[in-house]
């Protein structure tokens, strides 16, 4: 007897705190690594040929504000788990606390930059 084929919806998946922690942090490092030539360019602009780099201040701006935001949550949930490693907090309760506490704090922050800066 063959078993068919299953077809996920992703949509009705439950995905745990925990892991969409976890997810957030692996995605932030993809796109910290892809934003390093941009980041290098930007730099050349700013310190090489700054007319150039003051016509697109604008864009650049937000791509700095981006930037800033993906390092602060890749930090905070390594940090994460350097506490969890350093301190034995390795139970379910201590991981969704700390993956919810990162997750709370972490857009208020990025709001708050976004406030002062843009």
């Amino acid at each position: 007897m063959k078993k068919q084929p299953v077809f996920l919806e992703l949509t009705k998946i439950y995905l745990p705190i925990t892991a969409l922690a976890s997810i957030l942090h692996r995605i932030t490092g993809i796109l910290l690594l892809a934003m390093m030539p941009l980041g290098v360019a930007m730099l050349y602009g700013l310190f090489i040929q700054p007319k150039l780099f003051m016509e697109y201040a604008l864009i650049s701006k937000y791509v700095a504000f981006a930037g800033i935001c993906l390092y602060l949550y890749h930090v905070a949930a390594g940090a994460r788990h350097m506490v969890a490693e350093v301190f034995h907090w390795h139970g379910l309760k201590s991981a969704r606390q700390g993956a919810w506490f990162i997750l709370i704090v972490w857009p208020l922050v990025c709001l708050l930059i976004a406030m002062r800066v843009l």
